[in-house]
């Protein structure tokens, strides 16, 4: 374990911590955290705004994206989608947390994560969706371990993830992360007429000081 430096500005103040974070054996990079928004060493995650609406519905009506996610959506499905990800957000709140994710070099966007309560207390869940071309670079995890530092930083405990078992991509990206499957459900998931057995991970917090 090796310190984490995270930094938090609200009010003109900054807040620091040092983490102990259990993700690796390795120090990863600084997490700078601003109003939803997080610094990685690559990348810029900022809470979704009107601006990335047609990235957003771009990414979501992907079929290579959506294919182990969702059936379609509809014209206003993808607007509902989007208008409920842009919603005003603190851990009260039942929505997504929906951060679009940028590369910092070249400011294009990648893809989106983020989490949302459940009905656990001080628990989460993530999720996450990049766009093909960018796959297998690494983003995914990168971005990962950032929302999972600020999910710990925000007072929550466990996080926890939902695959569909056909989604390998996905599932290596969370065991990159430290998540440990927990369960599974078969034919808990169908999407068109196949039904996907629904394999559940999670991620406990580290010590931290």
């Amino acid at each position: 374990m090796l310190p984490w430096i995270l930094a938090l500005r609200g009010g003109g103040r900054i807040q620091k911590g040092k983490w102990l974070l259990n993700l690796s054996n390795k120090l990863l990079c600084e997490t700078e955290i601003m109003a939803h928004e997080l610094k990685t060493e690559r990348l810029i995650l900022s809470q979704l705004t009107r601006k990335d609406c047609a990235d957003f519905q771009g990414l979501i009506t992907n079929d290579d994206v959506t294919r182990y996610c969702f059936d379609p959506l509809t014209a206003a499905e993808v607007e509902n989608s989007f208008e409920s990800r842009i919603k005003d957000w603190d851990t009260k709140q039942s929505h997504w947390l929906a951060l679009a994710v940028y590369l910092k070099e070249t400011n294009e966007f990648l893809g989106v994560t983020g989490f949302r309560n459940t009905s656990n207390q001080k628990q989460v869940e993530v999720g996450f969706m990049f766009l093909p071309k960018f796959h297998g670079r690494g983003f995914a995890t990168e971005s990962l371990k950032a929302v999972l530092d600020y999910a710990l930083f925000l007072g929550y405990e466990t996080v926890v993830a939902n695959v569909t078992e056909p989604n390998v991509e996905s599932t290596k990206v969370l065991e990159k992360c430290s998540f440990r499957q927990s369960g599974s459900d078969a034919g808990g998931v169908i999407i068109g007429t196949v039904a996907y057995t629904n394999v559940s991970y999670l991620f406990r917090k580290c010590s931290i000081t």
